[in-house]
């Protein structure tokens, strides 16, 4: 091969994303509400019987399907999904920040204004809601907490590749933090409390 035509510069291309982690596309919806006159996020508190995340704190969304024309089409679908709520109900007013997840999730999250809150109700994937007042994440910063990332050879890793004396047990590779939000008996964390504070960073810079 000619070594001048390697050293040139290239073609333009499109460049892919190259990934061995095959991290599911998702889509949330970050809800705003009006509560007694006030501004207020609101929460779902996911059902025990789910086998993803039973009990944790969550907005409505999930996997973008292909039937999805985007992700913000997703952010819609699911919430109407979860939440009961009409299409016209539902105001998108900006995308945030994408975020990937070390436990297999990439999310796309959008702001948006839910009217009617008094008629909102929960279906089966939803334990329960709550909602927070916006102007309490504005006096409150969260905590943050650290997690270990870990990884192991699988069940049909093939041993000889693996370095000599090794256990094929658990490695700790980094840490990491997560921020933490407690209010009133319910802790926000992880992605959910990232997304509700850099939410909260733009509303303050408006």
């Amino acid at each position: 091969m000619d070594k001048n035509m390697i050293l040139s510069p290239w073609p333009k291309r499109t460049v892919r994303h190259m990934s061995s982690f095959n991290n599911t596309p998702s889509a949330v919806l970050v809800p705003i509400v009006e509560v007694g006159g006030e501004l207020r996020f609101l929460y779902e508190v996911r059902s025990m019987a789910l086998h993803w995340q039973p009990g944790d704190i969550s907005f409505p969304g999930g996997k973008i399907e292909p039937s999805d024309s985007n992700a913000e089409a997703a952010a819609i679908r699911e919430t109407m999904e979860e939440l009961s709520v009409r299409r016209e109900d539902i105001h998108i007013l900006s995308p945030l920040d994408y975020v990937e997840s070390v436990t297999g999730v990439d999310i796309y999250p959008f702001a948006a204004h839910l009217d009617a809150y008094e008629n909102i109700r929960c279906t089966a994937e939803v334990d329960h809601l709550f909602t927070v007042p916006i102007r309490w994440f504005m006096d409150h910063q969260p905590e943050k907490a650290d997690m270990d990332l870990a990884t192991r050879p699988g069940t049909h890793f093939p041993v000889d590749i693996y370095y000599p004396g090794n256990p094929m047990d658990w490695r700790r590779r980094k840490s990491y933090f997560v921020y933490v939000y407690r209010y009133n008996g319910y802790r926000i964390w992880g992605m959910t409390a990232q997304i509700t504070k850099h939410c909260v960073e733009l509303i303050q810079k408006m």
